[in-house]
């Protein structure tokens, strides 16, 4: 018995009951990863299916005053017309056709 008594010193009784303290935090964070884990699958899995479904045309998913919901984000859409050089637009740091930087 006088071999363990170095566990009832003041150090070994705080360096206990703070892993005691600790012990409700770690599950609470695992459950927290595992919540996280499902949210994350979940998005993945509507970007996937977004990103796999046939084009449609973009007059079908928005329009002026209309919201994009949670299910029609990062579909893939077609559209039609001419282009009007005279109000041309650049977005930077997109991916072009060919996989070459479009625009710096």
């Amino acid at each position: 018995m006088h071999r363990y008594r170095f566990l009832f010193s003041l150090q070994w009784v705080i360096l206990t009951l703070v892993a005691i303290a600790l012990i409700p935090t770690m599950i609470r964070l695992g459950f927290w990863q595992e919540h996280r884990y499902q949210e994350r699958t979940a998005r993945n899995d509507l970007v996937s299916t977004a990103l796999h479904a046939d084009p449609v045309p973009v007059e079908r998913l928005t329009s002026p005053g209309h919201s994009i919901t949670r299910t029609e984000k990062y579909r893939t859409v077609t559209a039609t017309g001419t282009f009007d050089t005279g109000r041309e637009v650049v977005v930077r740091r997109r991916d072009n056709a060919n996989g070459g930087a479009g625009f710096p």
